[in-house]
């Protein structure tokens, strides 16, 4: 019997709880997969069901997350400007001419332009989106094959549960080498 503060809904109560379209909701579990804390997962015939408190709170902290990573990157990012002037006139802290200044900019207009005919630019929004699904579909397509295995060679469920813990772990390693090595630290560099 559920309690007078549970709540529970469907699909499309879920996605009008959290101001999303349910095309969104269905991205949303396709990417986080069996860590949305669901009461009944939804199949052929099997509509899904949710805890809506729970629910709601679990994607809100995923929104919180993905915000302090985003602000993350775009302070890494800000780390990479390039500077317009030569490095002997910032070291002595010479104040430059109007056109200086001028010429400083139009030789990183021409270097940028320059950067982007040899694709050396990557519009990084696009990047992150493509790398974000394709790690999703990934992830899914991996845990779903494992417990398809474990399925069909009829292995006991704690060893299909251990080999789906240490793939995922596998995967997170993965991701945080990668953000490392994309996204490094700019304190360690100052050490």
């Amino acid at each position: 019997m559920l309690s007078s503060e549970q709540v529970t809904g469907s699909k499309k109560d879920l996605a009008k709880a959290l101001g999303t379209s349910t095309v969104t909701l269905d991205r949303w579990l396709e990417r986080f997969g069996d860590e949305v804390p669901c009461l009944q997962r939804g199949t052929n015939g099997l509509a899904y069901r949710f805890d809506l408190p729970a629910t709601v709170a679990f994607f809100q902290d995923k929104r919180d997350e993905e915000a302090r990573r985003q602000a993350d990157r775009d302070q890494a990012l800000a780390q990479l400007a390039l500077p317009f002037l030569d490095a002997p006139q910032q070291a002595e802290n010479k104040p430059i001419s109007m056109r200086e200044q001028r010429e400083a900019l139009l030789v990183g207009k021409l270097k940028r332009e320059e950067s982007e005919r040899l694709g050396q630019l990557v519009p990084t929004a696009e990047l992150r989106d493509l790398l974000g699904t394709a790690f999703a579909r990934w992830n899914t397509a991996i845990h779903a094959a494992i417990r398809q295995i474990g399925g069909d060679f009829h292995l006991p469920d704690p060893v299909t549960r251990e080999l789906d813990s240490r793939i995922g772990l596998a995967q997170r390693e993965f991701v945080r080498d990668l953000r490392a090595e994309l996204l490094p630290d700019p304190d360690a560099s100052a050490a």
